[in-house]
């Protein structure tokens, strides 16, 4: 297997899809690319209590609207997903951004026993 590097435009794209889900006011509490060593590939992650209220069906369906302004984005490798779900959870064990927009990599590393891979984040404010 050989794993692609994250490119400079697409963190460049995360953090403007990020700045855009917090003008329409969308509540991200976490936003991260990971790599999905299965799939062999980056996949652009968000976490937001409106997944939990609204539904993933309606939440995407927001995404997809200010999604279709830019498309800076390949929409096959958004995931939008509850602030329970385990990998959210354990990333957010290891620390918190506060709200801002950031730029943390981390690589190829296990968070209690659970081998999380490589992530650059955004965004941990849970």
């Amino acid at each position: 297997m050989v794993k692609t590097e994250l490119v400079e435009a697409a963190r460049i794209a995360g953090r403007d899809f990020l700045l855009r889900l917090d003008a329409a006011r969308l509540n991200v509490v976490a936003a991260f690319w990971h790599f999905d060593f299965d799939r062999e590939d980056w996949f652009y992650v968000i976490a937001s209590p409106m997944v939990n209220e609204l539904g993933a069906t309606e939440f995407y369906t927001s995404l997809h609207s200010i999604w279709q302004e830019h498309r800076d984005l390949d929409w096959t490798k958004l995931h939008a997903l509850r602030t329970s779900d385990k990998l959210v959870q354990i990333l957010n064990s290891v620390g918190h951004t506060g709200p801002g927009i950031h730029g943390i990599v981390h690589e190829r590393w296990v968070v209690k026993g659970t081998f999380v891979g490589e992530a650059y984040i955004y965004r941990m404010n849970l």
